[in-house]
């Protein structure tokens, strides 16, 4: 531009991913163009397809984050899939119920064949 003068600041993928990351959780560069844009030898549109996985990955297992899905796409949390569905569309919780009556009011365990509900 005319009359202005930019500072311009030499930053590492790193740097650049931590910035851009907040701005791509809030869909801040809809119509930016930046084919052909490079840092370090490593194209820009690489770099923030890296810190969008990163930003996404920051969120995997924690309260108000994300969850990550399995192969089958099913739930899993903290590494273990926990909910699916069936091929003809049937919720399917996959959790190991405990064995013996745990003694807690509400919760769910496995007396053999039988989900039962502890009485507490």
């Amino acid at each position: 531009m005319s009359g202005t003068t930019s500072n311009l600041v030499s930053v590492t993928l790193s740097v650049l991913a931590k910035q851009v990351a907040p701005l791509l959780l809030e869909a801040q560069l809809q119509g930016i163009n930046i084919s052909g844009a490079e840092i370090d030898g490593i194209a820009v549109s690489d770099a923030i397809t890296d810190a969008s996985k990163t930003a996404l990955d920051d969120q995997k297992d924690i309260a108000g984050g994300v969850a990550a899905l399995s192969s089958d796409l099913g739930l899993m949390l903290n590494g273990v899939e926990v909910m699916g569905a069936s091929a003809d569309g049937h919720l399917l919780i996959k959790v190991d119920l405990p064995t013996a009556d745990p003694g807690i009011s509400g919760a769910l365990w496995n007396n053999g064949q039988y989900v039962m509900v502890s009485a507490g």
